[in-house]
């Protein structure tokens, strides 16, 4: 088995739950008019399929889509991830050194009904610089503010479940000096879970991303875990600060060597700390 004991795993799917924080489940269901939709750039496709595909059946969802992401550690992950695509494939060169946002961008213009959407009055803005989700929030905001969209209502973040929660941070950090901020609501569209196999191998039960593409993807949270040496200085220059609820650990947490880490990332008091 991998550094991970079997034990650890309901510790392990808590995290992932806390730091998906959803808040709104899915797109396809929601009903009010959103005034911001932010997908952030990331490799899991799914997350994108479901922003396009709730779009497609109701045109009138949101006002102002903003599709964000410039060309980060994480972007080859995306390439690949287009060339493994049953349908997306056929575009993979043409993908091939592109921000992560004008990938999405393309998919969304070469896969989905724009003309449908479109009629809607829909505004889309696409961010190509930013590299991680504090720069998300940073240029986001820029461009809306560009574009005159100053003073939304309500700005929905659909991110990679694992830096849901950052992310949400790093906007609400943004926008910190606005008389009247925006309400932020987060839609992961899904949460990862880990299981344990009956040969005792750890395995990705997700609905929707490739498995073994996603446990890659996200490998460093369950490094997190696994290996609590050398982690404080990256945590520490991640700093956004973003009150947190209570959460229960677990007695096992409680005791593990490994909850340092996690006192990095959250606290069982409702505090503000670094996420």
């Amino acid at each position: 088995m991998s550094n991970l004991e079997a034990s650890h795993i309901n510790s392990i799917n808590a995290i992932a739950n806390f730091l998906a924080h959803v808040e709104i489940p899915s797109l396809s269901s929601y009903k009010s008019q959103i005034d911001v939709i932010v997908l952030c750039g990331n490799s899991i496709l799914p997350i994108a399929d479901h922003v396009f595909s709730a779009l497609e059946a109701n045109p009138r969802l949101v006002k102002c889509l903003v599709i964000c992401g410039g060309i980060g550690h994480s972007t080859g992950y995306l390439y690949e991830a287009v060339g493994a695509h049953a349908k997306y494939r056929s575009r993979a060169d043409d993908i091939q050194g592109l921000p992560e946002a004008r990938v999405l961008e393309l998919i969304r213009t070469k896969f989905y009904d724009v003309a449908k959407v479109s009629g809607s009055g829909l505004k889309v803005i696409i961010e190509d610089q930013s590299t991680n989700c504090g720069a998300n929030a940073i240029e986001t905001r820029r461009v809306l503010d560009a574009a005159g969209i100053t003073s939304p209502e309500q700005i929905v973040i659909v991110q990679d479940p694992t830096m849901s929660l950052r992310t949400r941070a790093a906007f609400q950090k943004v926008y910190a000096d606005h008389t009247d901020p925006p309400r932020f609501e987060t839609c992961p569209t899904f949460i990862p879970k880990l299981t344990v196999s009956d040969s005792g191998e750890v395995q990705y039960d997700i609905a929707g991303p490739d498995p073994k593409d996603y446990g890659r993807r996200t490998g460093s949270w369950i490094s997190l875990w696994a290996r609590s040496h050398g982690c404080g200085t990256y945590l520490k220059a991640m700093v956004l600060v973003a009150r947190v609820s209570s959460f229960t650990l677990t007695s096992q947490m409680r005791s593990s060597r490994h909850l340092r880490i996690w006192r990095a990332l959250w606290s069982t008091e409702d505090d503000l700390l670094p996420v």
